[in-house]
């Protein structure tokens, strides 16, 4: 049994979020992911100095009924939304009270909505509770994740692309992005393998990120201004290792995903495998690995 909670505005009562899970403590986020908190879930993210009464982290994706505050010089950034503390830069769609701060300033740090205050409605709900979920992921057992996975190479062969191409726009197009016809997912233990068109590749996610989604049983989505964004190094023997970075976006209805790999230290980075599908085809596909 767990307590879900809804999000909104203390002013006017608007809901901002469904109900949304409180994130285990031992899920905690991988330094090399950019989200405080994965979809459906929320966590106390207390900084009272840069944005007081406001501790509660949210994906962005579950964020609705904001809106970016019009004094544009709240939301610095280089490559997103930053913030200046002490000034929300995100307003009530309903009623315009200053409400939350958006921090979403590209890859180097973690993507939140951060909001205030006691949440507006709670659910008991008969769900696994912290401790059984971990039980559970640890009952699956260690993963086979070690190493390079030689199918990257024949993904490259079908689907490279350049990808300073697909950040010509903002949000990117989903036309940029292979669209896939056959897509699956196998989970066995902690090894995850994606299907794509008959090709099985094993996705170089963090081990902890990994983890999340086999644990929540939410896959990642994205969002088509904010990618989700995970990167890993992959040990190669007698060489700097292998850095594997993924973004993906939902746009239009689609996941789009842009995955590449470079050499850690190497000025260049190689080309990118970039492809796309229906993003109900993408959760159903996840529903059926994660339910057996």
């Amino acid at each position: 049994m767990i307590e879900r909670a809804v999000f909104g505005c203390r002013e006017c009562g608007a809901r901002w979020t469904q109900p949304l899970r409180p994130l285990p403590s031992w899920l905690e986020r991988a330094a090399s992911a950019c989200a405080e908190t994965p979809e459906g879930t929320y966590v106390e993210r207390p900084d009272h100095r840069a944005r007081p009464e406001h501790a509660i982290a949210l994906h962005p994706v579950d964020v609705r009924g904001l809106r970016r505050h019009e004094d544009t010089s709240r939301s610095t950034g280089c490559c997103g939304v930053g913030f200046r503390p002490g000034k929300p830069n995100l307003r009530c769609a309903g009623c315009g009270h200053e409400a939350a701060y958006e921090l979403t300033d590209g890859d180097h740090v973690p993507h939140a909505i951060f909001v205030g205050g006691a949440p507006l409605e709670t659910f008991a709900c008969d769900e696994p509770d912290a401790a059984t979920l971990r039980e559970r992921l640890a009952a699956r057992g260690p993963g086979d994740d070690a190493g390079e996975d030689p199918a990257y190479d024949a993904l490259l062969a079908r689907w490279q692309v350049d990808p300073e191409r697909v950040w010509d726009d903002d949000p990117p197009r989903a036309e940029r992005f292979a669209a896939l016809e056959t897509f699956g997912v196998r989970v066995a233990g902690r090894s995850v393998r994606l299907g794509l068109d008959g090709l099985w590749v094993r996705p170089a996610w963090p081990a902890a990120e990994r983890d999340r989604v086999l644990a929540l049983g939410a896959p990642p989505r994205g969002r088509d201004d904010v990618p989700v964004y995970w990167w890993a190094d992959v040990p190669l023997p007698g060489a700097a290792p292998d850095r594997h970075e993924w973004h993906q976006w939902s746009i239009g209805g689609k996941v789009c995903v842009l995955w590449r790999r470079s050499r850690v230290g190497s000025p260049a980075p190689e080309p990118a495998v970039a492809w796309r599908l229906p993003l109900a085809q993408w959760e159903r596909a996840w529903r059926a690995a994660l339910d057996r």
